[in-house]
């Protein structure tokens, strides 16, 4: 077992197999629970991560009038309304779960809001790809072996 781990492939092949598990853990979690992640600082522009309806999405929040204190981590139940079909947001590209989209708050000072989503589908299945690739490719040999000559032996 332990000439199986040999060599960088097998080793990068297992931490992407976990991390392939971990964003499937998070793509089954955002079926239920509407989780955040953020900055807990005011910076001008906050960047926020929230994972919901089996997508990540990223949130540069851009607002100069106030003094967003945003918790690290928050968790919530979902929405009834689905993410795709708010009112607010202008989407530039909208395709197979991915999108980029704006969404202006506060036109008169510049709260803006622009958004980046990605399926999880997309990260889960990338990952189990490049993974199996790693661990069930041909393992590529740390110190090939140098040939060997060829005697031929001349009889009487």
């Amino acid at each position: 077992m332990r000439d199986f781990f040999h060599g960088w492939r097998r080793k990068t092949g297992v931490v992407t197999l976990v991390m392939a598990l971990a964003f499937m853990g998070g793509w089954l979690r955002s079926l239920m629970v509407q989780d955040s992640f953020s900055l807990p600082y005011a910076l001008l522009p906050t960047l926020r991560l929230v994972s919901l309806e089996q997508s990540l999405v990223g949130l540069l929040i851009e607002d100069p009038t106030s003094m967003l204190m945003l918790q690290a981590w928050e968790s919530s139940p979902p929405t009834d309304q689905p993410f795709y079909d708010h009112p607010g947001i202008e989407w530039r590209l909208k395709l197979f779960g991915f999108g980029i989209g704006d969404e202006l708050f506060d036109p008169a000072n510049g709260g803006h809001v622009s958004l980046w989503v990605i399926p999880y589908w997309s990260i889960v299945i990338t990952l189990t790809l490049f993974s199996a690739y790693l661990l069930l490719g041909n393992p590529s040999s740390p110190h090939p072996k140098a040939a060997v000559p060829t005697v031929t032996v001349e009889g009487p």
